[in-house]
């Protein structure tokens, strides 16, 4: 997370507005008043208690423009005020870099977007990676009645110069909170890749407590995820048990399996506990008559074993019981590391790209139908939030980023 970023506030204001509001101090102020009444979230906490104008930062010969610092009267620090029309470090015009910006969620490389859009591959590659210095969950979730009580976390394999690596995936509300990468599996290594969204999540709501947290199973997942949390409960997902059934599924053996399978899920659509224990039980004693001795009869009985994890789901409502959403946003990952022949270079950039990439999925704008379908709504920022700063994507994301979330 870079240092100077967590002291620039990124105002959403019209360029227009912006020039006039500057010609005078009063007017300045009248403005940033405006704005810190309506968004008081982009702002230091202990800025109600007054702030003073300190002046104008160097002019640029990139890009001309007058930019306001305030110190704040209660703790002398200050803050550099910086329009979303305008990227940081003046490196360009928000609306103009978007459209290209925009191409790398949809995976198209550096060197298309530089033929269609101008400057050069380098430029885009360095502007996505920019993204990665932001605090994932800050930026996403604005308010904390608006973080999810319920996460997702699994890791995604892939390979760094034909090596292994793992990607250790947060997610909740249908966005990425998380996203970092580990060369190993072990519960230690998973403990520090997943710190990293806890240590980002907490210092944004502290107060806020997860109520549980899914995952496939996987022993070392869960060990480090009890170790970070040990006062969250962990839920199994059931979709990987019945997905463990299926691969064990022969031709010889279809129909009685696929009968099993059937009763498998009619105990996931259980009501209640009482009533998932019975089905649960049922199962169990019908899978010891009906299939012979092997690995699908091990699967399913693996299944019924994990009751106390799958029935702890019915204390929490809106609590994910499978992994399906996480799933879904994984294809996403998936996508990129296919077209792009996987990682390379070192661990850091793969990790910048992870990163970046998960922001550009939650701010970039669904496809027409989907937002035609979601009454308007463009993006997974504004579905979990209920608003959005600007109607530019790229300008929206920025001004989510003010003080680094």
């Amino acid at each position: 997370m870079a240092k100077n970023s967590c002291k620039t506030i990124i105002i959403p204001i019209d360029c227009s507005i912006y020039e006039d509001c500057h010609k005078t101090r009063r007017g300045f102020r009248k403005q940033l008043d405006g704005i810190i009444e309506e968004y008081p979230e982009l702002f230091p906490k202990t800025i109600d208690q007054g702030y003073d104008l300190k002046g104008f930062t160097r002019k640029a010969s990139k890009i001309s423009v007058n930019r306001r610092v305030i110190q704040l009267k209660n703790t002398n620090d200050k803050f550099l005020i910086h329009p979303c029309f305008i990227l940081p470090y003046l490196r360009g015009i928000t609306k103009e870099v978007s459209k290209g910006l925009r191409l790398r969620k949809e995976n198209v490389s550096y060197d298309t977007i530089a033929a269609t859009c101008g400057r050069n591959a380098m430029f885009w590659y360095r502007l996505e990676m920019s993204l990665s210095h932001k605090n994932i969950v800050g930026t996403t979730v604005k308010s904390e009645d608006k973080m999810p009580d319920h996460i997702l976390v699994d890791e995604h394999h892939n390979y760094l110069n034909r090596q292994k690596v793992y990607i250790c995936t947060t997610v909740g509300s249908d966005c990425f909170l998380g996203a970092e990468i580990t060369d190993s599996v072990s519960a230690e290594k998973l403990k520090n890749a997943y710190r990293i969204f806890k240590v980002a999540y907490s210092s944004v709501f502290p107060k806020h407590k997860i109520l549980t947290i899914n995952t496939d199973g996987f022993y070392s997942t869960i060990k480090a995820i009890k170790e970070l949390y040990p006062d969250t409960v962990y839920l199994t997902c059931f979709l990987h048990a019945c997905l463990k059934i299926q691969t064990n599924i022969k031709r010889s053996d279809q129909e009685s399996a696929y009968f099993i399978l059937n009763k498998a899920w009619e105990c996931y659509k259980a009501k209640d506990k009482t009533s998932f224990a019975q089905r649960i039980r049922r199962l169990e004693e019908i899978t010891k008559q009906r299939i012979a001795d092997g690995n699908l009869k091990t699967s399913i009985l693996n299944l019924c074993n994990k009751k106390d994890n799958f029935i702890k789901a019915y204390d929490f409502h809106n609590c994910h019981r499978t992994s399906n959403m996480l799933d879904r946003l994984m294809k996403f990952q998936n996508r990129k590391l296919d077209n792009a022949q996987h990682f390379h270079g070192k661990l850091q950039s793969a990790n910048n790209a992870v990163r970046a990439h998960a922001l550009l999925v939650n701010f970039c704008p669904y496809n027409s139908n989907t937002i035609r379908l979601n009454g308007g709504i463009t993006c997974p920022f504004e579905k979990l939030n209920g608003f959005r700063y600007r109607d530019n994507w790229l300008e929206n994301l920025l001004v989510a980023s003010s003080m680094n979330g």
